[in-house]
């Protein structure tokens, strides 16, 4: 998606900003749970992407990933990924969002509370958990499962045959195509919002 959609999408909402970076360029940003800005669809030069977790505090199958999801921040982090865990929850609390990091210890990275669904509908976002590997300039490198687990709801595997998110990750560290570029995520619809 081009960055002026991605600007136009942001201000229709009205969850996040457009602002300027130090080369003029506008990107989307949010305000974390520290109260930092954070421009999660623009990756810093020194990235080589950003990597959104989108999950919602009361989706069972996207707490059960909880683990792996702290996995592979562990593991991508210091090969040049910046990861956020975005919630889509509409009515939820910084208290919450903090609380359930805390309980699941998904802390290791910016928490970010996407009320509007600025970035849900930015990227297309239907389910949590769901994935979006963002490169520089918006594109959108990357979108669905963490792996294949859970065949369908109510059908979860003892162990994942297909961990498509980390395969993403390896194709851009190493400057592959990536093998599959979308997948079907499993878990929660987002919740709908007014």
């Amino acid at each position: 998606m081009r960055r002026s959609a991605l600007s136009l999408a942001c201000l229709l909402v009205g969850a996040c900003t457009v602002a300027s970076d130090p080369a003029g360029e506008r990107a989307m940003s949010i305000v974390d749970l520290s109260g930092e800005r954070r421009q999660p669809l623009e990756p810093k030069r020194e990235a080589r992407a950003n990597v959104l977790f989108f999950i919602t505090t009361d989706c069972p199958i996207a707490n059960a990933y909880a683990p792996e999801l702290r996995a592979i921040i562990d593991a991508y982090a210091s090969k040049g990924f910046d990861f956020y865990i975005v919630h889509v929850d509409p009515d939820l609390t910084v208290e919450a969002a903090r609380e359930h990091a805390r309980l699941y210890g998904i802390d290791a990275a910016p928490i970010l509370i996407d009320a509007k669904h600025a970035f849900v509908r930015a990227l297309g976002i239907t389910i949590t958990p769901e994935v979006a590997v963002v490169l520089r300039g918006a594109e959108l490198a990357y979108r669905g499962r963490i792996d294949d687990q859970w065949a369908e709801l109510g059908q979860k595997r003892r162990a994942a045959r297909t961990h498509d998110l980390r395969a993403a990750l390896d194709a851009v560290s190493s400057g592959q195509t990536i093998p599959r570029a979308r997948t079907a995520a499993v878990g929660c619809s987002v919740p709908v919002i007014d």
